[in-house]
């Protein structure tokens, strides 16, 4: 994640620059001890993301044929017919009377 070391770096330099503009005043020294704990986060974020990329790589594949289709409209069980349905409905009938 190259956006994220630029800004963790941008940040560590803007800290830096804010450091050297303590010799104004204090006003700053927030301002730069924020900017070098942004940047360490980014930085910290980044080789998070980097090890589980690397994780994700690392993983064993399964075989095409046992991936899980996508195809969750097709009815994969037998077919009945509706005259078939309704035989077993009056048959179900029969054994209740």
């Amino acid at each position: 994640m190259l956006m994220l070391r630029v800004t963790g770096y941008g940040a560590y330099g803007l800290g830096v620059i804010a450091l050297a503009m303590l010799s104004y005043g204090w006003a700053f020294l927030g301002a730069a001890l924020s900017l070098v704990a942004a940047g360490t986060l980014f930085l910290a974020a980044d080789k998070v993301l980097l090890v589980l990329g690397e994780i994700r790589d690392r993983m064993p594949m399964a075989p095409a044929s046992e991936a899980r289709s996508d195809n969750n409209t097709a009815f994969k069980g037998p077919v009945r017919t509706a005259a078939g349905i309704d035989a077993d409905i009056k048959r179900l009938g029969a054994v209740n009377n």
